[in-house]
């Protein structure tokens, strides 16, 4: 059997595999974790954005090992993404479409990416892709989207790779995939005995072959020159324009408007969209289906990260699923015992709406609270019985806003806590007198 053909089955079932794997998301959450965490270029950059090192780091030991010292050994051997593009790419090649002259730009992506990840902002760490892969066939069929039929957003990108497959076979996996380039750049980057001036600082880059294998198209994938022969200076310049547009993005002014509520466990509101892969599996892995997608509404930088609803229910105290399915670092582990610690956000009370400020009698909020957060005190000055949340207790999980009777709710999580701040008090708002 040669060697050819050993790797065309190994990748077929690879991406069989890959697909009902996830087929099982909403089921088995930890599948696309595990799938996507064999990612070499997403664990480089949750590791420097967010300091996480957690298991999935360690199921990308062994590919990124593999990468530095047989080039592009994950696209040629375990990539399911390829393997559907590479089929893609075959029927393209059989209508006669071949690839157009093109530079490598997917080391620059992944650099560009890599250097904001520095300074906590993976900016395009979203174009892996497995995360590709994983967003159609897990999020959309799960929870509905926060701006209308949004769904979409989720088909657009793969649908624009797999177009590319198809029209130009092998461009995407051979010069703009930036999983692809980062494995490049860490096969040049491991061997200092391939650097030479010449090489650093040569101002053209060599042109990209068109693939010609039939379906095949990693063949030729990683063969061509990779960072070690391009333009020094341009990789210095791809890192340097990411790690200032990621330094910038995190050290911004703020944030201004309505924050969105995030699950529990996620990571500061300025890394966080940096950090989400835009899988989906957080939505998947919510057995309470609280979760959403952000639509277009919510900016380019806020498309499709998954925001918390209350409409349909209320953040368990026991449960911590999606804290268990995010790849990336954008949602951290949680324990259950650790819930507590786990802000999403805080409620806000609004005496103007309350039944309670209209002289009425309700305890609904505060039996409804599994945390045990909510008193109620006599305001002598208002002289009303008013409802006091203890914000070490309360993490905001939504369980008073969804049993609050009023119509609109008089009680609301919102996404700035106490706890995030140096010591404020909680305040609420009291009836005009």
């Amino acid at each position: 059997m040669s060697i050819r053909l050993l790797r065309s089955i190994v990748r077929t079932v690879i991406a069989a595999a890959a697909i009902v794997l996830l087929c099982l998301a909403p089921r088995y959450p930890h599948a696309v974790r595990t799938l996507v965490g064999f990612s070499p270029f997403v664990a480089a950059a949750g590791v420097l954005a967010a300091g996480f090192a957690g298991a999935v780091v360690w199921w990308a030991v062994f590919p990124t090992a593999a990468a530095a010292i047989r080039k592009r050994f994950f696209c040629r051997w375990l990539c399911p993404t390829g393997r559907c593009l590479d089929l893609l790419g075959a029927a393209g090649t059989r209508c006669g479409l071949r690839a157009p002259r093109f530079p490598n730009v997917g080391w620059g992506i992944a650099l560009a990416t890599l250097g904001g990840a520095c300074f906590g902002y993976p900016l395009l760490l979203w174009l892996d892709p497995l995360a590709l892969l994983t967003a159609p066939l897990t999020a959309p069929r799960s929870a509905g989207l926060a701006a209308g039929n949004a769904a979409l957003w989720y088909f657009l990108l793969p649908a624009a790779v797999a177009l590319i497959a198809l029209t130009a076979p092998g461009l995407w996996c051979a010069r703009l995939c930036p999983l692809g380039g980062f494995q490049e750049f860490l096969y040049w980057a491991v061997r200092p005995w391939r650097w030479s001036p010449a090489r650093l600082f040569r101002r053209r880059l060599a042109a990209a072959e068109p693939a010609t294998a039939q379906g095949e198209a990693s063949e030729n994938r990683g063969d061509d020159e990779g960072p070690g022969r391009a333009v020094g200076r341009r990789v210095v310049l791809a890192g340097a324009a990411g790690a200032v547009c990621g330094w910038a993005m995190v050290r911004g002014g703020d944030l201004g408007g309505a924050r969105p509520l995030r699950p529990p466990g996620a990571a500061d509101e300025r890394q966080f969209t940096g950090l989400c892969l835009r899988c989906g599996n957080c939505i998947s892995a919510c057995p309470e289906k609280i979760l959403v997608a952000g639509g277009a509404s919510d900016g380019w930088a806020g498309l499709l990260t998954p925001q918390v609803r209350f409409d349909a229910g209320y953040c368990r105290e026991d449960c911590v699923r999606c804290t268990q399915a995010c790849p990336s670092g954008a949602i951290r582990p949680v324990q259950k015992r650790d819930k507590v610690r786990a802000l999403i956000g805080f409620p806000r009370v609004d005496m103007n709406v309350c039944i309670l400020g209209e002289d009425g009698e309700c305890t609904a909020c505060a039996r409804a609270c599994p945390f045990e957060a909510i008193r109620y005190e006599f305001c002598e000055t208002d002289y009303t019985t008013v409802p006091r949340i203890d914000p070490d207790r309360c993490p905001g999980c939504g369980a008073c806003q969804v049993a609050c009777p009023t119509e609109p709710k008089s009680i609301v999580i919102v996404a700035d806590h106490p706890r995030r701040s140096t010591g404020a008090a909680a305040t609420n708002s009291h009836p005009r007198r």
